[in-house]
């Protein structure tokens, strides 16, 4: 029999299967679980009953093929990207991998005829001027910064703006790819450091990501993502991080509280009410503020909270990392 010190040692956990399942990217979970009930519907259709793993591959292979080259949009009946059907096939790909199916959709040459379907389908999209994206987002310019900022949306001057400039300087300065790395996010992620010579500087510890999952742990940022201090200008991204910990209930400023808090309506700034509540901001308040932000401005529709990346990605191109408003964050 263990005993109890021994028992300690170890964690106790539902199910390894749980475990594991629950560290796999949400958003990439519902999309797998999405285009693989897609598969099955068309897979009824066409009187096939076998759960799509039991399928031999070359029969699998000739049943995808058909579905990618005549699968439609439900709400249109339009055609998908090509990026979407390239999506699909990934998703198939990790089903059957969690399924031990024992063959590569992407890789082996028994599913050889579907990846040619794939290819052909995405030719013909193509020709038709789908993949163009017309709806993706697009990266602000410095007068579409200046008019946030003017109009109160940016800035220091209520709960609202100081929410959105926290979130609008953490994506621009620290290249935060999605929704679920803002929502992940702790108040101790963020450190205010000292350079040698006393400049002020954030620092931010990454946490897990889409694209670094924690499987290789060499796979980290070799620089970690800073922010230095900017004296004297309105975007003072220092000045703002410390301006946020004091309007933050002090109780909320531990290492493992929200980063993002719920704002309290405060109708003036010198109130000593806290600018925000002990819990953290919705998700889906947070996943649209570039969006809401957008909306009232007049900037257009297709300004969304990715724009803040694209914004990162195309100022680290213009500017020499000399300059102060230079990311260190790696593209």
């Amino acid at each position: 029999m263990a005993s109890s010190s021994s028992n300690s040692r170890f964690a106790d956990i539902t199910s390894v299967e749980e475990f594991i399942e629950g560290q796999e990217n949400e958003n990439t979970r519902k999309k797998t679980e999405q285009n693989v009930a897609l598969l099955k519907e068309f897979l009824r259709l066409k009187d096939e009953s076998r759960p799509v793993e039991e399928i031999p591959p070359h029969e699998l292979s000739s049943f995808i093929s058909e579905f990618i080259i005549t699968v439609r949009k439900k709400e249109n009946n339009e055609d998908y990207e090509p990026t979407s059907l390239r999506a699909m096939m990934a998703s198939f790909e990790r089903y059957l991998k969690k399924k031990n199916y024992g063959y590569s959709i992407m890789r082996d040459v028994e599913f050889e005829k579907a990846r040619t379907a794939l290819k052909s389908k995405q030719r013909d999209l193509k020709k038709k001027g789908k993949g163009d994206k017309p709806n993706a987002s697009v990266p602000l310019t410095e007068d579409d910064i200046k008019l946030l900022y003017d109009k109160g949306l940016l800035g220091k001057s209520t709960p609202e703006a100081l929410l959105n400039t926290v979130w609008f300087n953490n994506t621009v300065y620290f290249g935060l790819r999605g929704c679920k790395e803002h929502r992940d996010m702790c108040w101790g992620d963020v450190q205010l450091r000292q350079t040698t010579n006393g400049e002020e500087f954030l620092e931010y510890t990454e946490r897990q990501t889409k694209t670094r999952t924690g499987e290789n742990p060499r796979d980290v940022r070799q620089i970690k993502p800073k922010m230095f201090s900017v004296q004297g200008s309105e975007r003072d991204p220092v000045t703002v991080y410390k301006f946020y910990a004091e309007k933050r209930p002090s109780e909320m400023n531990d290492n493992n509280a929200p980063f993002y808090l719920a704002v309290n309506n405060c109708k003036k700034q010198d109130s000593s009410k806290p600018w925000f509540k002990k819990s953290a901001v919705g998700v889906n308040k947070l996943n649209s503020l570039m969006k809401k932000m957008a909306e009232k401005a007049g900037l257009g529709p297709n300004v969304k909270n990715h724009s803040g990346r694209k914004t990162m990605i195309q100022t680290n191109k213009q500017r020499h990392p000399s300059d102060r408003y230079y990311s260190t964050v790696g593209t």
